[in-house]
Parts: structure tokens; sequence; C-alpha cells
């Protein structure tokens, strides 16, 4: 795909076989009209739906939203961090220093992007490395959330030391974050609006 090379994955092949299968048991004859909408059904309940953006943007409230909309488990990729270092973020990067947090983060990030059916809220950060994108793309449908920098969150992120700080990061992340992005979705609004944009994009643009 990176080389602009057609691709599908086997699904399409799959769900033809299991056509074929059940006109043989059940000797009825199933209109190829309905493998579309079984693909995408099927795409969608498998599917991940996973949120990027700058810390403190609100990826955790519309990531639990969207989830509870889609009917999918939420997952907090900083959560699993902290789980797997027993330790809090700010405790990490102060005694490990960022770059030990960024490996952590990047294996967490490998071993969730391997499930599917969930969303993912991940790390303001976690665009810094580039193979998170194949860990988080290859199940998933990846939503930057935007939010105004006045707006973010400070409390409890290490590297969040004033809006002014916050505005460097934004300008510095900005390119990171269009290149993962399949979508951008604002958070100015209610966490409820921005999980229904979400939501509603997903279902009608999941595909390979």
């Amino acid at each position: 795909k990176e080389r602009g090379i057609a691709c599908t994955s086997g699904l399409p092949m799959l769900i033809a076989q299991a056509k074929a299968a059940s006109e043989l048991f059940f000797h009825r004859a199933i209109s190829d009209e309905v493998l579309p909408s079984i693909y995408q059904k099927i795409k969608a309940e498998t599917s991940n739906i996973v949120l990027i953006g700058m810390p403190g943007c609100g990826k955790t409230a519309v990531g639990e939203k969207t989830a509870a909309l889609s009917g999918k488990s939420f997952i907090d990729a900083d959560k699993i961090i902290e789980e797997k270092a027993g330790m809090p973020i700010p405790e990490i990067f102060e005694k490990y220093g960022e770059a030990h947090f960024r490996q952590l983060e990047a294996e967490v990030l490998a071993d969730i992007g391997k499930t599917g059916g969930q969303v993912i809220a991940t790390g303001g950060g976690a665009v810094l490395r580039r193979e998170n994108y194949a860990a988080l793309k290859q199940n998933g449908r990846i939503y930057q959330l935007t939010r105004p920098v006045y707006k973010l969150a400070l409390s409890g992120r290490p590297l969040s030391k004033s809006k002014e700080v916050l505005a460097e990061m934004e300008k510095t992340r900005a390119p990171y974050y269009r290149a993962f992005a399949d979508a951008v979705v604002s958070n100015e609004g209610t966490v409820l609006e921005a999980a229904n944009k979400i939501w509603e994009d997903f279902y009608e643009n999941i595909r390979d």
C-alpha cells in the first residue's frame, strides 16, 4: 500500500467462500449484492478506532464515549504503559527519561495494535515514532482529535509545562499528526458531539 500498489486483505475472499459454502449447505442461491454490506459490517465490528492528538485534547473522554456508542471495548495506552512500568508516567519520565518511555510506548502499541474491535486512546507523542503508525494502522482507522491550545489540560502530563510549551509542541508535532491521521475531528464542543462524528465517519469509511 505504501508503494501505491493495489492491495486488499483476505477478508473479501473469506466472505465469498462463506457465501459459496452457505449455498451448498442450504441449497439456495445468495445474491452477490449482499457481499459489500457483509464486508462493511465485519470490518466495522473487527476494526479499531484509534485516537491521536495533543496531550490534554480529550482522547480518553472521547474514546470512552465512542466505545459506548460503538459497542467496542476501550483501551487507554497510557494506562497500560503505567501497568507495564509499575509507576505513573510522570515518574517514568523523571526516573528514566523520555527515550525509555517512548520505547515502552512502542512496545505497548505494537501489542494492542494487533487486537480488533477496540477504541484505542494513545499518548500525545505516539506519532513521534514511525513504527507506531504500522502498529496502529494495521487493524484500525486513525483519528486526530483537535482542540485549541488554550483548552488543553496540563496536569499529570510531564511535557505539558505551560500553554507556551504546548503551542510550540503543537507546531512541531503537526506534520506527524497529519501523516498518521485518516481523519481529523474537532473536540471544541461536547465529548458526545466528537464521539458521534468519529463513529459516523468510521462506519461510513472503514475499509482496507
